[in-house]
């Protein structure tokens, strides 16, 4: 149900962000720069709008040409739920650290406004006064952009540590009846953040200072040509740092081993068993996270719209780009309880494939086509 929904719901809110947003460009807007009213046809929307347009061509396209494979994604994502009906309390995890999310969430926007105040007034003589920022208030406002960003990944990771954890107690001991669920989130909560805390810290400070250069660069585009170089670049290494980031926390979940002794022992256990890295089966992780993207999109183009077009702000983009963030982070909360997992058993299915020994039929048939 969940992949069919997927698969159908997604083109229509993506061609209905289309429409909206192109329609919207088309009509006049003006925004205050100073004491300066500037009219305008918004152009860069009309731009934007072409990306729900492009991701929802790629996205048929890649179910169409897929579409042999919906079987092995339905047992895919099956095991998946078996593994959250036998360990109802995974959900504890992702509900707690998304509270805590939220509650950052709340106090950073709060700091975060109140360094827009400290400056001073334009010169009183002029007819009209205005309130203009101290020049080191966006050197803080960056550091503040890059603690959020480190702050969220951290959470992220710390959830995919604890659930491989849980994952793993289920594939290997699944039959002790000692074990209960309870106990085994609460172990592998405790373990994130002691022992293999630094582990987790280091996985979300490099993707956070991926995403925070990525920030960057689509802040200064406008400014300078060499911008976009560096966020082409920075697009093929984002992809790479990511997956050794998540097959390296998922490992130490399982084994405990710090961070580089982990990166080392599963690229060995993938080079050995000829696999080709985490679990990547493109459909699969397309309806796992397609969901996320369609929720960052319209939150960031509906708030692009409302900044610009409402309230007449010039700093529309950037009001955009933190409109997108932030519902990205929350949703993938969600998101990656399901990834997590298969990833998780992705692993465990690699390690029974390294020992020569099945400890889940069901997780050598779905994962077995993807060697």
């Amino acid at each position: 149900m969940l992949v069919w929904s997927t698969v159908i719901c997604v083109p229509i809110i993506l061609t209905a962000c289309f429409v909206w947003s192109l329609v919207e460009s088309s009509q006049s807007t003006y925004v205050y720069e100073g004491n300066e009213k500037t009219t305008f046809k918004d152009t860069a929307l009309a731009w934007l709008s072409m990306i729900p347009l492009v991701l929802n061509l790629v996205y048929i396209k890649s179910v169409y040409s897929s579409r042999h494979r919906i079987s092995k994604t339905v047992a895919v994502i099956e095991l998946a739920c078996e593994v959250l009906r036998s360990n109802p309390a995974i959900f504890i995890i992702p509900i707690s650290l998304l509270t805590t999310f939220v509650c950052f969430t709340s106090i950073w926007i709060a700091f975060f406004n109140r360094l827009w105040l400290i400056g001073h007034l334009s010169d009183p003589s002029v007819s009209k006064t205005v309130w203009i920022v101290n020049n080191y208030v966006y050197y803080i406002a960056a550091f503040y952009v890059f603690f959020y960003m480190w702050t969220s990944m951290l959470l992220i990771y710390l959830e995919k540590f604890a659930l491989s954890g849980m994952t793993a107690q289920w594939y290997f001991h699944r039959n002790d009846t000692t074990n209960n669920s309870i106990s085994i989130w609460k172990s592998a909560m405790t373990r994130g953040l002691t022992t293999s805390f630094g582990t987790v810290a280091l996985a979300g400070f490099l993707m956070a200072i991926i995403h925070f250069l990525q920030f960057l660069t689509n802040v200064l585009k406008k400014f300078s040509k060499k911008s976009s170089l560096i966020g082409y670049i920075l697009r093929f290494v984002e992809p790479f740092i990511s997956t050794i980031n998540h097959y390296t926390v998922g490992l130490s979940g399982i084994t405990g081993e710090n961070f580089f002794s982990a990166a080392k022992s599963a690229t060995k256990i993938f080079r050995r068993n000829l696999l080709s890295g985490a679990f990547g089966d493109l459909l699969t992780q397309m309806i796992l996270h397609v969901g996320t993207g369609v929720i960052a999109l319209t939150s960031g183009l509906s708030a692009y719209v409302y900044a610009t077009h409402q309230l007449h702000s010039p700093h529309g983009f950037i009001v955009g780009l933190i409109g997108t963030l932030m519902p990205y982070y929350i949703s993938q909360f969600y998101s990656y309880t399901m990834v997590s997992i298969i990833d998780s058993a992705f692993l465990c299915y690699a390690i029974d494939l390294d020992t020569g020994t099945v400890h889940l039929s069901a997780a050598h048939s779905a994962f077995a086509g993807y060697d």
